[in-house]
C-alpha cells in the first residue's frame, strides 16, 4: 500500500510507503523538502500537517517539543506517513 502525499506550499506531490521515513519518500518522490542532517537534529525538514497522519518516530530524542507535536509539526526525516496526506514546508 502506498499513501499519496502533497506538499502545500510547494505544489508538488509523491507517493510514500508506510514503512519509510517521510523524507525519503520525498527524495525518491524528486519533492523538495529541505534537509541538513537527516537524523532529528537539525530540525531543516520540518513540516505541518495540514490533512491526514505522519506518525513522528520517538524511539531515539529527535529535537521537537511536544508543543510542537501538538500543533501538527513533525521532522520528516523521521516521521512515518500513516495515510494520504498534506503537508506544509516551514523552509
Amino acid at each position: 500500500m502506498t499513501y499519496r502525499v502533497r506538499i502545500a506550499n510547494k505544489d508538488a506531490e509523491f507517493e510514500a510507503e508506510p514503512d519509510e521515513y517521510l523524507l525519503d519518500s520525498a527524495i525518491i518522490g524528486g519533492a523538495p523538502i529541505a534537509f541538513v542532517c537527516r537524523g532529528g537534529t537539525c530540525r531543516t525538514c520540518l513540516v505541518r500537517v495540514v490533512e491526514g497522519t505522519l506518525e513522528q518516530d520517538l524511539s531515539f530524542e529527535p529535537a521537537i517539543q511536544p508543543s510542537e507535536l501538538g500543533a501538527g509539526w513533525r521532522l520528516a526525516c523521521c516521521a512515518y506517513v500513516r495515510s494520504d496526506l498534506v503537508v506544509e514546508t516551514k523552509r
